[in-house]
C-alpha cells in the first residue's frame, strides 16, 4: 500500500536523506474516535513480512512502484505524482526508518459513514482477529473523526 502521492522536482530540491530504497516494514492506522462522550486517539500496528520496496531517486523520479512516479519533498512534506494522480505525506525519517502518514482519510463523509470507515480501518490492522487490538472499545464507538493512513519503511542497505 503506498500513501505517497508524486510532483516533479529538481534535484537540487532533493533531501539526501529519502534517496535511496526503502522497504516497507509495516502499516498502520491511526484512529481518533469517542465512546459516549470520552475521547480515543489510537495507532495500531500490522507488521509485514516482505512489504513493498521503492526507491527514490535523487533527480526526483522513483522506482517500484507501477508506474513509476516523480515526488518532491519540501520540508516534511512528501508529494507523489502519476499523471492526474496526486498524494500526499508527512514524512520523518530517523535513522534508517522513514514512516508516512497520509490524509484524514474520512474528512468529508457523514457521521455515520465515518463511523462505519473508522471501524473497518480497525479491523483491517487487526487482521484476522477482527478484535479491538489497540483500538480500546471502537467496537463501542459513537463516533469517529480520524483515520490516518501511516507506512513504516527501514532503508535497504
Amino acid at each position: 500500500m503506498c500513501i505517497l502521492a508524486i510532483a516533479c522536482k529538481k534535484e537540487s530540491d532533493v533531501t539526501p536523506d529519502l534517496v535511496g530504497k526503502w522497504q516497507q516494514q509495516a502499516y498502520q492506522y491511526r484512529i481518533v474516535y469517542e465512546v459516549n462522550g470520552s475521547q480515543y486517539d489510537k495507532t495500531g500496528t500490522r507488521k509485514l513480512s516482505s512489504g513493498n520496496t521503492i526507491e527514490f531517486k535523487s533527480d526526483g523520479t522513483t522506482s517500484g512502484l507501477s508506474p513509476a512516479y516523480t515526488y518532491t519533498l519540501v520540508g516534511d512534506q512528501l508529494t507523489l505524482r502519476y499523471g492526474a494522480s496526486t498524494e500526499t505525506a508527512k514524512v520523518t525519517i530517523t535513522g534508517d526508518q522513514l514512516t508516512a502518514i497520509g490524509n484524514n482519510l474520512i474528512a468529508g463523509l457523514s457521521e455515520a459513514d465515518k463511523l462505519k470507515e473508522a471501524k473497518s480501518w480497525a479491523v483491517e490492522v487487526n487482521g484476522t482477529s477482527g478484535g479491538d487490538g489497540e483500538y480500546t472499545n471502537i467496537s463501542k464507538a459513537t463516533k469517529a473523526s480520524e483515520v490516518y493512513p501511516i507506512s513504516v519503511y527501514k532503508r535497504v542497505k
